[in-house]
């Protein structure tokens, strides 16, 4: 959409948590880019990964910072519209060459092997890397909520 000036700015890491585990890596906070399809492409050491408390980079994907509430959400689900198709283990050039050269918008993976992540985003925003959270702890956390709120209920009758 023309000539843009791009702003990309870090932010400490470590000093926030991700669904409960620390970032891998600093924040970026990336703006200038408008409503504009872009790749936003993420590399990591092994430094990272270790001051995370994490043995290996599976699992990882980007976040953005939702401005409303200040959480962090699966990047994807800033975009307009929100949400992508399912999650792509390889690079971005690996996926860029099984899908002929084109790219979706939402469309986001992660690479262990080379360290990185990325996503297909329409949305300026403070980025993070972390893990997704594990569907044992997920499920945990739900649990706990609706005990919570059946025990809320309870009092009220």
């Amino acid at each position: 959409g023309g000539d843009r000036s791009v702003s990309l700015a870090y932010e400490a890491g470590g000093t926030f948590a991700i669904n409960g585990a620390r970032p891998v890596g600093n924040a970026v906070n990336l703006s200038g880019t408008e409503s504009d399809v872009f790749v936003l492409e993420v590399t990591y050491g092994d430094a990272d990964l270790a001051a995370a408390g994490l043995a290996n980079g599976a699992g990882l994907i980007l976040y953005w910072r939702d401005p409303v509430g200040g959480t962090f959400k699966n990047s994807v689900l800033g975009n307009q519209p929100p949400g992508g198709r399912p999650f792509f283990g390889s690079t971005y050039a690996q996926y860029l060459a099984a899908h002929g050269g084109t790219f979706t918008l939402g469309d986001y993976g992660n690479d262990p092997t080379t360290n990185t992540v990325w996503a297909v985003l329409n949305h300026n925003s403070v980025f993070a890397v972390a893990p997704v959270p594990e569907a044992t702890s997920l499920g945990c956390g739900l649990a706990a909520f609706a005990a919570l709120a059946l025990r809320s209920r309870r009092r009220a009758e």
